[in-house]
């Protein structure tokens, strides 16, 4: 899947997190949003989504603060391997967790979900491919790609289904927006 897709699934993802915070943290969205592209940091090229988030500050410079971490991934990793498992998944939740902890948040655990709830759908999605994602290392091979569609419903990246896959999601995720907002529960 395209990294726009990843995105907007993961910020559909942060839905889910909403009901047991009670509101709508736009934390949470920002780190589901995340995690929906982090497993990617193993990408190289345009492929790495994250790498690619940051901060414009002047019309030639773009502070990206994940590209370093993105390079060294692309470096020890090959793409959807370990990063797009549910071992990597747990692992980038408790880590998020823990700063979340160390920050004095006020829920590091719902920040932790969030995170692991976008990280997970990006799994998901990948398994969605042709290609697919090894979900169960260490329990099989690094190599033995699970799916989670039958072979002929297989949405290939960069496909049309792939962008409407991307857009349903950010739709679902408009729609769960307007609704929290017209409630009045949306917190930073």
């Amino acid at each position: 899947m395209i990294g726009r897709t990843h995105l907007a699934a993961g910020l559909c993802m942060s839905l889910l997190v909403a009901p047991l915070a009670g509101e709508l943290s736009l934390t949470h969205v920002a780190l589901a949003g995340l995690g929906g592209v982090f497993p990617d940091f193993d990408a190289s090229g345009q492929q790495a989504t994250v790498a690619h988030m940051g901060l414009r500050l002047t019309r030639r410079f773009t502070f990206k603060p994940f590209m370093p971490l993105c390079v060294l991934g692309s470096r020890l990793f090959a793409h959807r391997t370990y990063t797009h498992t549910l071992v990597a998944a747990l692992i980038g939740g408790l880590l998020v967790g823990g700063i979340a902890l160390l920050l004095s948040a006020p829920t590091p655990w719902l920040s932790a979900l969030a995170f692991f709830f976008g990280y997970t759908s990006h799994l998901l999605l990948d398994a969605m491919t042709p290609h697919g994602v090894p979900l169960y290392w260490p329990l099989l091979r690094i190599t033995q790609c699970r799916h989670v569609v039958p072979r002929g419903w297989r949405v290939p990246t960069g496909s049309p289904l792939d962008h409407a896959l991307g857009v349903l999601c950010l739709v679902g995720f408009g729609i769960g927006f307007y609704w929290w907002v017209s409630g009045g529960a949306v917190v930073l």
